[in-house]
Order: structure tokens, then C-alpha cells, then sequence
């Protein structure tokens, strides 16, 4: 799940949300990519993620890539989680605001764990 928590998001900007795993940071799982497009928000204001499951060895770890345009300008930020046996997971990723504290994007990132059994072959 991911939110907008501090700045105003303009509603027409592209954004793009992926993740990856740091043992193979350049395999990019693409959860939502609006293209030129604006954005779809749901009535609560979560960002609607057209990919809600990636999977993550429990000993690595999951990154969550996000990238937006706005004004001409390209803000990117990630954040870092810890895999779990089950629970969930928070962080907050800062896009923007080097130069302006008014560039700052404040997004809400919540990952729900859960484990699964890998398929075995009894052949």
C-alpha cells in the first residue's frame, strides 16, 4: 500500500513504483507505472497499485522504488524493509526537497508479510 502523507501531490503527475530485492536490485518489479498519465488514487487517497504481491527471500531484503515528475523535475526515493515471518511493515520515503522544504513528498509505505512454502518435486 502505498500513500501520500506530507505535501501536495499534484494530481496530474506521472509517478512510477517498483521493487526489487537487494540480491537483484537491477530486476525492477513494476507495480504501478502511470505513464504520461495522471495517477489513480482511491477515495482514501492510497495510490492503486496495479501489482500487490512480489515476493522476497526472508533472509534479503525488499526495496520499494519510488519515482515521480512534477513541474519539470524528477524527485526519486526508496525505501528498505526487513522480510518478516508474518506482520506489517512501515516506512515513510522522502521524494524532493533538497533545495525547497515545499518540494518535499512525503509517501506511506505499508507491506503485509506473510511466508509460503516453496514448491517441492518428488520426482
Amino acid at each position: 500500500m502505498v500513500e501520500v502523507h506530507g505535501g501536495s501531490w499534484p494530481k496530474s503527475s506521472p509517478e512510477r513504483v517498483t521493487a526489487c530485492t537487494v540480491s537483484i536490485p537491477d530486476q525492477d518489479i513494476v507495480l504501478v507505472d502511470s505513464g504520461r498519465e495522471a495517477l489513480t488514487f482511491s477515495d482514501s487517497g492510497l495510490i492503486k497499485l496495479s501489482r500487490r504481491v512480489v515476493s522476497v527471500e526472508l533472509s534479503g531484503q525488499l526495496v520499494v522504488n519510488v519515482e515521480a515528475k512534477y513541474s519539470g523535475k524528477v524527485a526519486k526515493g526508496y525505501s528498505i524493509f526487513t522480510p518478516k515471518m508474518s506482520t506489517i511493515s512501515y516506512q515513510t520515503c522522502c521524494l524532493g526537497g533538497k533545495k525547497k522544504r515545499s518540494d518535499l513528498f512525503v509517501m506511506g509505505i505499508t507491506v503485509a508479510w506473510s511466508v509460503f512454502n516453496p514448491l517441492t518435486s518428488s520426482w
